[in-house]
């Protein structure tokens, strides 16, 4: 197998059509994994987000999203698999139905240990439990005396839909339930409520600045998803999302004025969560959890598997999910000097982030 580096200027109509193709001989991938997802970031910053792809006698087999670091910016020497921005990727890659992994492991272990090379740091942030590739991609670098430094990672907690929507909400513990019911009777008393979905571009474009607007009265003002760092890249991946037909945007409206937003996407017959926010004016009547339940309804009425509800296990998702997928974060470590110092400058980094921000 021959792996390349892609960039921007690689993703031209043929590779597309190669790509999708891959994903439908996949045995499993998320709608983090596809071009409509990562080709915006790709294209928007081509220095630091490229793809790592893999070819057996001209036929794609083989696809993972890397990073390569900056502090701001000067590169640093290391290499994220399989994740872009904001992605909650479950498989760090795409690879074709009944391809030898031992193969695409040998080439990922033969390029990252190219001795004519600097070795890179390298780092994973995936379901490793879940993974079979990352498995056997950490032993084999291991058992070359790479040194593993594991951290854990979010929660990802999700909802199975199983039986029909009452008998779930029925089996939700007892005073969550009466709290959202009480919260639901009461914003359907206090406010004049609407609530909707929208899936099309023209959509998307009537109501993006509504959304934005909500996100910078919430608490994620400064960090959200459409805060000015990273407006440009979430409006590009929604509109790719609408074009693509995978976008549900539920909307809770008063007095037909926005107040709250969930951003999912349906893909596999599962519902991913992308951004959920909502004005800080309206916090009492629990809006976001509002609209949360509305996302589980509405996967029980289309007879979809599950509701990916990502991000952390914060209570108010792990109250309504059947489970959680836990994530790992892990760094591998080449030989010499930066197996030596590497872990301790992690670990220091890891400390001043946890308590400073």
């Amino acid at each position: 197998m021959n792996l390349f580096i892609y960039t921007a200027s690689d993703i031209d109509e043929t590779f597309l059509a190669d790509w999708k193709n891959l994903l439908k001989s996949s045995l499993w991938t998320d709608p983090f994994l596809t071009p409509t997802w990562l080709s915006p970031c790709v294209s928007l910053y081509p220095g630091r987000y490229k793809l790592l792809v893999g070819y057996c006698n001209g036929t794609l087999v083989f696809l993972m999203p890397i990073e390569t670091p900056c502090y701001g910016s000067i590169p640093i020497c290391c290499i994220r698999l399989g994740g872009h921005i904001s992605s909650e990727q479950q498989r760090m890659g795409i690879v074709r139905s009944g391809e030898e992994l031992e193969i695409i492991v040998h080439a990922l272990v033969s390029m990252f240990s190219n001795k004519n090379a600097a070795r890179p740091v390298i780092g994973l942030d995936c379901l490793v439990g879940e993974d079979p590739l990352a498995i056997m991609l950490i032993k084999s670098i291991c058992s070359r005396g790479w040194k593993k430094v594991e951290h854990p990672g979010k929660e990802s907690p999700y909802v199975k839909l199983e039986s029909d929507f009452e008998t779930y909400l029925k089996g939700v513990k007892r005073n969550v339930r009466r709290e959202y019911l009480r919260r639901k009777r009461k914003i359907e008393h206090d406010l004049s409520v609407e609530r909707m979905i929208i899936s099309s571009g023209e959509e998307v474009s009537y109501w993006l600045p509504e959304i934005i607007r909500v996100e910078h009265n919430s608490w994620k003002k400064d960090t959200g998803l459409f805060c000015p760092k990273f407006r440009e890249l979430s409006s590009r991946r929604l509109f790719a999302m609408a074009e693509s037909g995978m976008l549900r945007v539920f909307l809770l409206l008063s007095d037909k004025q926005l107040i709250a937003y969930d951003i999912e996407f349906m893909f596999e017959g599962r519902l991913w969560s992308f951004s959920v926010s909502f004005d800080a004016e309206y916090r009492k009547y629990g809006p976001g959890i509002d609209l949360q339940v509305e996302v589980i309804r509405y996967g029980f009425d289309q007879h979809i598997k599950a509701v990916e509800l990502l991000g952390g296990s914060q209570s108010y998702k792990s109250a309504w999910a059947h489970a959680t997928r836990e994530r790992s974060s892990i760094y591998l470590f080449p030989c010499g000097i930066k197996s030596a110092v590497g872990p301790i400058f992690l670990n220091a980094f890891k400390s001043i982030r946890r308590n400073f921000g």
